[in-house]
């Protein structure tokens, strides 16, 4: 029954395939421009503020089958500025085109246990910890879990995300608790708890789920919370025998501010699961080159997840090369390449490999 469900998922998502068109403006200029965005919903609105920040106007074109939205970017080549694909291998092998990027729509990192800081950002977070006396228990009783999921995860996740948001579901987190397949991490400050963060347990594996801060409450972060709960995790898992913890689900785009904070804790990355965005260029206008520039990504190449950022520049020296290094901290990943900007055609000539 499971198999046939998914013949008949996939069916129904090459037949009904929800498309948008997406105007605003992308933060170089007043004028706007315009995208295609074919997929999911949520994963529109996901795209919808790496390109806009949220300030663009929708316009649903309706459903289309494979082949109808295959003559429809075929015909609409000149028209708009960008394309987003979301998808998995079928997507990948019907409408991706050479010079098209596929960009993960997750990736999971792991990181060797315990945790030693070394950047030092990691470092002011370890003594702002300890400045604030900030302390953990593991609180799996289902008030504490009650308390957690509504004052701490909810507001957390739709303060940042708002309708982009997929929420954990609460039974399934009572479910892997009373299993004892997890764990709740209580954050406390002051014998008050002001975050909190679900870890699953399973033979050999860890995996940090959920976290959340009281109230999403942003001050919090100032005294440590976050922070608190990677490193309280670490250390309860060193305490119980574990040697590596992976941190969970980041998005693929090098900005993205809970991939950075991974990143500096010395995570590796690696894809999770099949599906993400083909991510095409119809032009390069002032706009275009302003996403690129501003928003590198983890590409995947030939398999290999790759992290990928672009400039104008025509001609690179060490140490320019070097700060871009520095800047978004690619050691994460096994390569990555610079693209410049080729202003003949609508794609990106690859220049540098760091």
């Amino acid at each position: 029954m499971s198999i046939l469900k998914k013949i008949i998922d996939v069916l129904t998502e090459f037949s009904q395939i929800n498309t948008w068109i997406l105007k605003g403006s992308s933060g170089s200029s007043e004028e706007s421009m315009e995208i295609v965005f074919i997929g999911n919903e949520k994963q529109k609105n996901y795209i919808a503020q790496i390109v806009f920040n949220s300030e663009c106007e929708y316009q649903f074109l309706g459903k289309h089958s494979l082949w109808s939205l295959y003559f429809f970017l075929k015909k609409s080549k000149n028209k708009f500025d960008m394309i987003f694909i979301e998808g998995h291998i079928f997507h990948k092998v019907f409408f991706k085109r050479r010079k098209d990027f596929f960009v993960p729509m997750w990736l999971t990192s792991t990181v060797n246990l315990p945790l030693k800081p070394t950047s030092r950002s990691a470092k002011d977070d370890m003594r702002r910890i300890r400045k604030n006396n900030l302390s953990y228990e593991v609180a799996n009783s289902i008030e504490k879990c009650h308390h957690f999921y509504y004052s701490m995860y909810l507001p957390t996740v739709q303060s940042r995300h708002e309708e982009r948001t997929i929420p954990m579901n609460y039974e399934s987190m009572i479910d892997k608790i009373n299993n004892h397949e997890g764990i709740l991490l209580m954050i406390k400050m002051e014998n008050k708890d002001i975050a909190g963060i679900v870890i699953l347990m399973q033979d050999d594996t860890t995996r940090l789920w959920s976290s959340g801060i009281l109230h999403g409450d942003t001050s919090y972060w100032k005294y440590g919370a976050i922070a608190a709960t990677y490193f309280f995790s670490s250390d309860y898992l060193t305490k119980k025998g574990y040697t590596r913890m992976n941190m969970g689900l980041s998005r693929a785009f090098i900005s993205d501010g809970v991939l950075q904070y991974k990143k500096k804790l010395g995570s590796k990355f690696a894809n999770q699961g099949r599906r993400g965005f083909i991510i095409r260029t119809n032009t390069l206008s002032e706009h275009v080159q302003y996403f690129f520039i501003n928003n590198p990504f983890a590409q995947l190449d030939k398999k290999e997840l790759k992290g990928a950022i672009f400039t104008d520049e025509h001609k690179l020296s060490t140490d320019q090369i070097k700060r871009y290094d520095s800047e978004w901290n690619l050691s994460s990943f096994a390569e990555c390449s610079i693209f410049r900007i080729n202003n003949s055609e609508p794609y990106f000539n690859k220049t540098y490999n760091l």
